[in-house]
């Protein structure tokens, strides 16, 4: 568990570059605390990828959920990330229940379970992804409505699928398959061939996920577009799935080979274009 005292936006550059770029377009008097929060995510993140026995995983993942819950006052206070992360929810009045389900959520990926469909993947990133566009906008002090919740919900399916392009080649290694079972069954794909070396089918499967994935970023920067101007920083992080989708693309079957990652200058540029532009 994190125990360091370093800033938590300092944290983020190393935890989880992704959201550290966008971070540092965020309003100053709410950057820490967003960051805090991003922080507790790649905690969670973390823990299926470095245990090696998924029982220590569910220990660990558990004891998150029950300290964000508020059951576990005494140890969470001495856990300066989980201690921090409390504050912020009441600082705040964020959804403590909600963001305790990211731990439940992070618990599939210590087993070897395909996924469900569509629909399953939806909810999965709703939970892991969604809730962070969310709580990130309310802390920037934009009220909670339909119209927040369709923005972040769209805007986590689409981040989400942006960051499963990305570790496709080594989940697809690890024997974990993230894209959905409806998508794969409808590109023709068996367990045996999504093992077996990528070729035309792959790229099928591949572009049947980036028309999901473009789906939802469009419903997602339609949504936001209605939202007020102070929702626009906490929305960033959906710029980074443009250039990982097309990279993406332009990768074919060796998105299942290589990892998807385009430059830092190109995640940089989108970001500042979203900042100054919108998404």
């Amino acid at each position: 568990m994190t125990t360091t005292s370093l800033p938590f936006l300092a944290q983020l550059r190393e935890a989880d570059p992704w959201h550290y770029v966008p971070s540092l377009f965020l309003p100053g008097a709410v950057r820490e605390d967003v960051a805090c929060l991003y922080c507790y995510a790649a905690e969670l993140a973390r823990i299926p990828r470095i245990v090696s026995d998924p029982g220590l995983g569910e220990i660990r993942l558990q004891w998150w959920r029950e300290a964000v819950e508020g059951e576990r006052a005494g140890e969470a206070a001495a856990n300066p990330l989980c201690a921090a992360l409390l504050a912020v929810i009441d600082r705040h009045g964020l959804n403590a229940g909600t963001l305790a389900r990211i731990a439940e959520a992070r618990a599939f990926d210590l087993y070897h379970d395909p996924m469900g469909d569509r629909h399953t993947l939806e909810g999965w990133l709703g939970e892991t992804h969604s809730v962070l566009f969310h709580e990130t906008a309310v802390i920037c002090g934009v009220e909670r409505g339909e119209d927040l919740s369709e923005a972040a919900g769209h805007a986590g399916v689409a981040y989400g699928s942006a960051m499963l392009l990305r570790e496709l080649a080594g989940t697809r290694v690890a024997g974990q398959t993230y894209l959905p079972s409806d998508i794969l069954s409808d590109a023709g794909m068996t367990p045996d061939l999504y093992a077996g070396e990528p070729g035309q089918i792959h790229e099928k499967a591949l572009a049947l996920f980036l028309g999901f994935a473009a789906n939802h970023r469009d419903r997602a920067r339609d949504a936001i577009g209605r939202l007020p101007g102070s929702a626009r920083s906490a929305f960033l992080p959906l710029a980074i799935a443009a250039p990982v989708m097309k990279k993406a693309s332009r990768m074919g079957r060796n998105a299942f080979l290589q990892p998807v990652e385009p430059s830092p200058l190109a995640l940089q540029a989108a970001c500042w274009k979203a900042a100054l532009t919108g998404l």
